[in-house]
């Protein structure tokens, strides 16, 4: 049975045009239920006894569902970018960008803190000038690669730091 019969015009007998029905339903789930195991194939379907003007002689018969969305869905399969994707030259000149203008960004990311945060902004307490900075890095670490420049300016300055203690020894 294909597809073009199952959606022609039904006879005019009710009686008969039912028990086709149910067939042409029966067939139909199974091939749908083929169809969704092999993971390609209808998304949604619509119950045609709920469509509201359904006529009983329609060729899809009553309590027979129909398909809608026919798209068959693939996941792209595209690598992400990774920081060791990208040539050496770049990550240390986004890092050495990242120093340099990372304050300013950090005091807008404290200034963000602070319309979110909700506390007395006429006579704010110790805590709760800590807490602004706290959640403005917070919110600056998190916004793009600002964590990973970090990390890299981290390991930077302890590099440094332990070259200095080995000179001065």
């Amino acid at each position: 049975m294909d597809a073009n019969s199952l959606f022609s015009h039904g006879p005019t007998s009710k009686i008969k045009a039912s028990e086709e029905d149910n067939v042409k339903y029966l067939s139909m789930e199974r091939s749908l239920d083929d169809t969704l195991n092999q993971g390609i194939g209808v998304k949604d379907t619509v119950d045609m006894t709920k469509v509201q003007g359904n006529d009983e002689t329609l060729s899809l018969g009553a309590g027979l569902v129909a398909p809608i969305d026919r798209t068959e869905t693939y996941e792209a399969k595209t690598k992400a970018k990774t920081v060791f994707d990208t040539p050496l030259g770049e990550v240390l000149d986004n890092t050495l960008s990242f120093a340099t203008f990372s304050f300013e960004s950090y005091m807008k990311k404290v200034y963000e803190a602070e319309t979110l945060l909700s506390y007395d902004h006429k006579n704010p307490s110790v805590r709760d000038n800590v807490m602004n900075y706290i959640v403005g890095f917070g919110l600056f670490v998190r916004e793009e690669g600002n964590a990973l420049y970090l990390g890299i300016v981290c390991i930077m300055v302890s590099i440094i730091i332990y070259f200095l203690d080995i000179t001065t020894r």
